[in-house]
């Protein structure tokens, strides 16, 4: 498995910020027409990942984001932390008092009484083996 260089290190540092200084721009783009960050966010993975900017420029996506070698593997592993801390922080701003309130009142609406057993003398069309 190779090391990572000095040229690694400039190259992840350099996509890395490219891709957090797009996100926020696309996403204060986004705040100012009123919509949600995240949706300018959004937009700026799709622009600058194969969809875009690897059909436009395919050997800037493939220098800035490569599919192999040490530079893919540690941005893979910045994003999978990056998703894990993701979770973490949304899974702390749950209220389980709601939820808990929203379950218990689910499960009192649902459950229903069984009907009454009907004889099949009441069931016309429903036979009995």
């Amino acid at each position: 498995m190779e090391t990572l260089t000095q040229h690694h290190v400039m190259v992840m540092l350099l996509s890395l910020g490219v891709l957090l200084g797009v996100a926020h721009i696309l996403g204060e783009l986004a705040r100012r027409l009123r919509q949600p960050a995240v949706l300018g966010e959004l937009i700026a993975g799709v622009l600058l990942g194969p969809t875009v900017l690897g059909s436009l420029a395919p050997e800037w996506s493939a220098f800035l984001f490569p599919l192999q070698g040490p530079n893919a593997v540690s941005l893979d592993t910045m994003a999978t932390l990056a998703i894990v801390l993701f979770l973490l922080v949304a899974g702390m701003e749950v209220d389980l008092s709601t939820l808990w309130f929203r379950f218990v009142c689910s499960q009192a609406t649902s459950v229903e009484p069984l009907p009454p057993k009907r004889s099949s003398t009441f069931s016309p069309g429903r036979e009995e083996y």
